[in-house]
């Protein structure tokens, strides 16, 4: 049974969730993906699952029309959005 958080996440994300070995970080992840999805598709004026989060050479996630970061640290999850 999915949790709210992981309702809004894709099948790719979901697969990168379920590969974690450690709780505490695939929670982490869950968490800060969906809620970079919710902040964004409500920026941007659409659902957040139609979002297509892009992953550039660096390693960031990158979503067209829309600068953004997002920082982890302990249970604390940090979203920019410009």
């Amino acid at each position: 049974m999915k949790v709210e958080a992981e309702r809004c996440l894709s099948p790719e994300e979901e697969e990168r969730a379920a590969g974690f070995t450690h709780e505490m970080a695939r929670r982490s992840f869950i968490q800060a993906r969906s809620t970079l999805r919710r902040s964004l598709a409500e920026r941007l004026s659409c659902d957040a699952l139609s979002l297509e989060i892009t992953i550039d050479p660096g390693g960031k996630p990158r979503v067209a029309g829309c600068e953004f970061n997002v920082s982890h640290s302990g249970d604390w999850i940090f979203l920019g959005l410009n």
